[in-house]
């Protein structure tokens, strides 16, 4: 609650192979098939849109199917917070919701700028936010390797939203369970 500071990311939950989607009943609609640039991959299902903490921990998240783009999902996922300063990449940028957030709820979005944009960021600015965005790399990292959290695995949506959710349960309470179980100094 004390950092103001939140990291901004997503990542692909596929629910079947790109070719197999249409025969799925997890899910159906055009909305669930989209591409995952940094992937380099076209994907059917969703994804999964987060905020993490400078400590790594998650602490707002939404699904949204894979067919919409990164900044159409900033105001849900940044639902009911306020005066905090939001680290996003450049797929995150959309002026229009950054002046809304800026003037409503003091949220100051900093979605990277391309590196061909008119108003490039300074070199010194650009590593430093990239050290920063390398901190929810981490996160997903972590989420993917370790809980497996881009394959959930249900036969339904209501199955996929209960996996997901109690990956992310399980990845915060590492922390918790971290810091509790952590043996003390001598």
């Amino acid at each position: 609650a004390d950092d103001g500071i939140r990291l901004l990311d997503s990542a692909p939950i596929s629910l079947a192979t790109y070719t197999r989607g249409s025969d799925t009943d997890t899910v159906c609609g055009s909305e669930f098939w989209g591409v995952c640039p940094s992937k380099g991959a076209k994907i059917y299902g969703l994804k999964l849109h987060l905020t993490a903490t400078t400590a790594q921990v998650v602490d707002r998240w939404v699904l949204a199917p894979a067919a919409y783009h990164d900044s159409q999902v900033i105001t849900p996922v940044l639902e009911g917070a306020t005066n905090l300063d939001v680290l996003a990449d450049g797929a995150y940028n959309e002026p229009g919701t950054a002046h809304h957030l800026a003037e409503r709820r003091n949220i100051r979005l900093w979605a990277t700028p391309r590196k061909d944009s008119r108003r490039p960021w300074p070199k010194a600015l650009r590593r430093l936010t990239g050290r920063w965005r390398r901190q929810v790399e981490c996160v997903f990292n972590v989420l993917t390797v370790s809980f497996h959290i881009e394959q959930p695995g249900a036969r339904s949506l209501e199955g996929v939203i209960a996996r997901v959710a109690t990956r992310l349960l399980a990845y915060n309470l590492s922390f918790i369970t971290r810091a509790h179980f952590a043996p003390t100094g001598a």
